[in-house]
């Protein structure tokens, strides 16, 4: 892509490259990064199931227009001899996942890491699929756990999956009628 300037840029680190402070570095930049979680299922080769090297994903959000060269001068220090324009960020920020490819590995959203202020916005924008996943995992769990109490819900949300407070938020009615429902029923 032919592209002078981009607010966004994304790269590859390979962990054996990075120096033990390398959060530590992309945290003092001041830039939003967005570190996808460690691929170490990806396969190279499907047929002989070889694995691609451990990589993350990582991405750059300045606050206005910069060039490649800027972006590579900030991930330079991390062994990056390479970055490219991220063109849709939400469909990068899936992509961090696999999200909307099921033949790839899949790793969790949970695991991406944020920094300096960086959003995602693939957690808000699941497709109804994913939607429909997480209601029945969220509602199994409250199953499994005998959750009465809709605090007890947002907690474990906002403690273990982040993703469900994102679709619990935008519900709570169905999910305090759901439980009181429970609660009701168990007297």
């Amino acid at each position: 892509m032919a592209t002078d300037k981009c607010r966004c840029f994304e790269a590859v680190l390979y962990p054996e490259s990075l120096p033990k402070n390398w959060i530590e570095l992309l945290e003092e930049t001041h830039i939003p990064v967005t570190i996808s979680p460690l691929h170490d299922k990806d396969v190279a080769d499907y047929e002989t199931g070889e694995l691609k090297k451990e990589h993350y994903h990582v991405g750059l959000r300045f606050d206005g227009p910069a060039r490649i060269s800027q972006a590579l001068a900030v991930l330079e220090p991390l062994g990056v001899q390479f970055v490219k324009p991220i063109i849709s960020s939400h469909g990068w920020g899936r992509y961090l996942c696999h999200l909307d490819s099921p033949e790839k590995a899949q790793y969790s959203p949970k695991d991406i890491r944020l920094l300096n202020g960086a959003s995602c916005t693939q957690e808000r924008e699941l497709t109804k699929e994913d939607r429909q996943k997480i209601l029945c995992e969220i509602l199994a769990w409250i199953r499994k756990n005998n959750c009465f109490d809709f605090s007890d819900l947002v907690n474990h949300a906002i403690d273990n999956n982040i993703i469900w407070l994102n679709i619990i938020i935008p519900t709570s009615y169905f999910y305090n009628c759901y439980l009181s429902s429970l609660r009701n029923k168990s007297k």
